[in-house]
C-alpha cells in the first residue's frame, strides 16, 4: 500500500527494519497513517501538486512522508517488536522500549526537518508553535517591603 504517492508499507518496514513477521500490512493500515501523514504535509499548501511533479521538493516530501510514518509506528514498536527471541540454543534482544523511542523521535526530527527544507524553499513562514504558559511574573510598581501601600 502506498501513502498519497509518497512512500509505501515496504519503505517504512525498511527504516524500520522489520518485516511482516513483526508486523502485517493490515495492522499498518490499521494505523491509519495517512490521515496523519495528510496533517502533517498540510502546513505546506497545495503539497499535493508539488507531488505530481518530480522536483528537490518532491523528493524532500518523500523523505519526511517515509520517516513520519516510521516514527509514527515506531512510537508503537514496543508493543508489537518481540524483545527477544530464541531458537532453540540462541537467545537474542533486539531492543527495549526506550530504545524504539529513542528511534521514533529521531524519525520524527528527520522528517519534520525535512518538511522545514519545503517550506523554506517555498518561501513559506511557518506558523509560530506558541507554547502555552500558565505561569507569570507580576513585578509590582513599588518594593512591597519597604513601601507602604498608597492611602486612599
Amino acid at each position: 500500500m502506498e501513502f498519497f504517492g509518497l512512500t509505501s508499507i515496504k519503505q517504512i518496514r525498511g527504516v524500520l527494519t522489520v518485516d511482516e513477521s513483526d508486523i502485517e500490512d493490515s495492522t499498518i493500515e490499521d494505523y491509519g497513517l495517512e490521515d496523519d501523514l495528510g496533517r502533517f504535509l498540510d502546513v505546506v499548501p497545495d503539497w499535493e501538486e508539488l507531488v505530481k511533479t518530480p522536483s528537490k521538493n518532491t523528493r524532500r516530501l518523500k523523505i519526511a512522508a517515509k520517516y513520519f510514518c516510521a516514527g509514527m509506528i515506531g512510537k508503537r514498536a514496543q508493543v508489537f517488536i518481540l524483545k527477544k527471541s530464541t531458537d532453540g540454543s540462541n537467545e537474542g534482544q533486539r531492543s527495549d522500549k526506550d530504545g524504539w523511542a529513542w528511534l521514533a523521535d529521531g524519525l520524527l526530527a528527520d522528517a519534520q526537518a525535512a518538511l522545514a527544507e519545503v517550506i523554506e524553499d517555498l518561501g513559506l513562514t511557518p506558523e509560530p508553535v506558541m507554547p502555552y504558559s500558565v505561569i507569570a511574573i507580576s513585578i509590582p510598581d513599588r518594593d512591597p517591603i519597604k513601601t507602604p501601600r498608597t492611602a486612599r
